[in-house]
């Protein structure tokens, strides 16, 4: 998620309309962010996704680090997720894909969500791999482990291990090593 990506309303309607099913108290906050669930636009800079995940993180799971946090919340947004549109072209593809070909798709599959989203991934060996995911955020990284974990679980193959860790200046990536 590049400072420069723009995340879409798919993005928004996945995580606070239909995984998290916001209250009232929450609503405002995320209104404060820049993002009304009664006013919704098309694209918001990806700094109000990141403020809103955030503010969503710290009401719903005070108990949890940070990064716990944004990986719970990476769980219920892709669960959300897949009830969009968008979500449901991609949720159909995934049942066909051997884990090396999802994790190599991720990339493709965060574009339809972030339009100029700086992501990549670097195999190690033929069981680890590391998805870069730049200019996103200190926790991004945990974010996209919580979701590919849900997506390997709808796949129905062991989940991999997920190390989300931050690079500083806004980087973020997570270490997926492939279950034997």
């Amino acid at each position: 998620m590049g400072k420069s990506s723009v995340a879409l309303h798919s993005m928004f309607e996945g995580l606070f309309v239909r995984g998290l099913h916001v209250d009232a108290a929450l609503q405002e906050k995320l209104r404060a962010k820049g993002f009304d669930l009664l006013k919704p636009q098309a694209r918001y800079p990806v700094t109000v996704f990141e403020d809103c995940v955030d503010a969503a993180a710290q009401a719903l799971y005070p108990q949890l680090s940070r990064s716990g946090a944004w990986q719970a919340i990476g769980r219920r947004f892709i669960e959300g997720y897949f009830e969009t549109l968008v979500g449901k072209l991609i949720s159909v593809s995934m049942p066909f894909l051997s884990p090396k070909t999802f994790i190599n798709r991720v990339p493709r599959f965060i574009t339809t969500g972030l339009e100029g989203a700086l992501v990549t991934v670097e195999w190690h060996d033929a069981r680890k791999a590391t998805l870069f995911v730049k200019e996103s955020g200190d926790e991004a990284g945990a974010l996209m482990a919580g979701v590919m974990a849900v997506c390997f679980e709808r796949m129905g193959v062991p989940a991999p291990t997920f190390e989300p860790k931050v690079r500083g200046t806004g980087d973020s990536l997570v270490v997926i090593t492939l279950a034997p």
